[in-house]
């Protein structure tokens, strides 16, 4: 810690550390930060995804810088951030900012933010569920162990999809069974990199990845696939760019499954996803 704020000290910031242990504390501390320059959050993505909630909510629209500090960082990766704590620092202390997009998600109940991705389905929520310690001893390797655990526990999603096409007035509807529903603002997750080769984070579009529910033999071959970036003629993939998506069900469940955005609990289905073009100020390489 102290050579990152030495960094951005060197870089001509004067610093102030905030240790949120709670959501409640989170809230706290970016309600107070009007009158800053910037905002560094030391996290994975889940961590950062809470630290821009609080800021969008509370109305405080400063520079966000990312400091690694996570298991899987697929926003770091994406934006090529350094692999190291100090490294993400002085890209920090060098000045250098991008606005990017936000997804927004809303049901009756509420709304939230994500800056990288939204699902639901098989994996969508490892994430939320494994043990920090097993995190800590195994890193990304950890997702795809506790992946296979859920197999046998593993229920389709029927799940009724609509996407928007305002640049032609139309809108489209996809009804199946799915394996897994991913919503992206980058193109990674879980480690996995290349899970929507052509998302940008500033293009004012989301990208739809949808794996419809074929058996599992098949599914191994398909992620064979996905994993190069070359599934795009796949028919067990839907894949679709649109400023709003929305998900529900056209069949009852026997309980509403997880979803997860950016790591975290997400909101239950049926949700409406759109993209908030620009939304963000973040601290790039």
């Amino acid at each position: 810690m102290d050579n990152i704020v030495e960094t951005l000290q060197d870089g001509g910031y004067e610093v102030a550390l905030c240790r949120s242990t709670s959501a409640e504390l989170l809230e706290l501390h970016t309600s107070e930060l009007r009158g800053f320059d910037a905002v560094a959050a030391a996290g994975g993505d889940g961590g950062i995804s809470r630290v821009v909630n609080a800021l969008v909510k509370n109305g405080v629209d400063i520079p966000v810088g990312i400091i690694r500090a996570g298991t899987a960082n697929d926003l770091a990766t994406f934006l090529k951030l350094p692999l190291d704590s100090v490294g993400c620092a002085e890209v920090i202390s060098a000045g250098k900012t991008a606005e990017i997009d936000l997804g927004l998600v809303k049901n009756g109940n509420g709304e939230q933010y994500f800056v990288n991705v939204f699902g639901a389905g098989f994996l969508a929520n490892i994430s939320q569920n494994i043990d920090d310690n097993f995190k800590d001893m195994f890193g990304k390797f950890a997702y795809y162990i506790s992946g296979l655990g859920a197999l046998p526990r593993y229920v389709p999603l029927r799940l009724r999809i609509g996407v928007d096409y305002p640049d032609i007035s139309q809108r489209e509807y996809i009804e199946d069974e799915f394996a897994l529903f991913l919503v992206f603002n980058g193109a990674g997750a879980g480690g996995f990199a290349n899970l929507a080769p052509g998302a940008a984070l500033d293009d004012g579009k989301l990208d739809l990845v949808a794996f419809r529910n074929i058996p599992i033999w098949d599914m191994a071959l398909l992620m064979t696939k996905v994993l190069s970036g070359d599934y795009f003629d796949d028919e067990n993939v839907v894949y679709r760019r649109s400023e709003r998506i929305t998900a529900e069900f056209y069949d009852e469940l026997p309980q509403n499954p997880e979803t997860d955005a950016d790591g975290e609990r997400g909101l239950d289905l049926p949700v409406e996803i759109t993209c908030l073009h620009k939304k963000l100020t973040i601290f790039v390489p």
